[in-house]
């Protein structure tokens, strides 16, 4: 995606009470870097930013809360998964591998 200044990008501070958020926006595009209304840098490529606090930043308010959503759904399914300790009443094998299938993984396990 090509940045440009007065994009609006939402910002993450995931190691400052748990995920503030805030909109900010960029103010100078440089070939590696975005710096932002909020003074930090951001990668071009992955909106990252610079340094170990896994600040991150997304092209919208929505588009986070669709990669919370997910994050979140795909918690609760592998605890699902991993709590059974029988396999359920109607699951084949060519079920598991449809489903492994779907979720883009390989159908042999292992």
């Amino acid at each position: 995606m090509k940045h440009e200044v007065g994009q609006k990008l939402w910002l993450v501070h995931r190691q400052i009470s748990h995920g503030e958020t805030e909109e900010v926006e960029v103010v100078k595009v440089g070939r590696k870097w975005l710096t932002l209304s909020c003074g930090c840098r951001v990668e071009v490529d992955n909106l990252r930013t610079e340094g170990s606090d896994s600040t991150t930043c997304y092209l919208s308010r929505n588009a986070w809360e669709e990669d919370m959503a997910l994050r979140e759904s795909w918690r609760k399914f592998r605890l699902d998964v991993e709590g059974k300790t029988f396999i359920p009443l109607g699951v084949t094998v060519q079920k598991i591998s449809d489903a492994r299938k779907i979720l883009g993984m390989s159908t042999t396990p292992g």
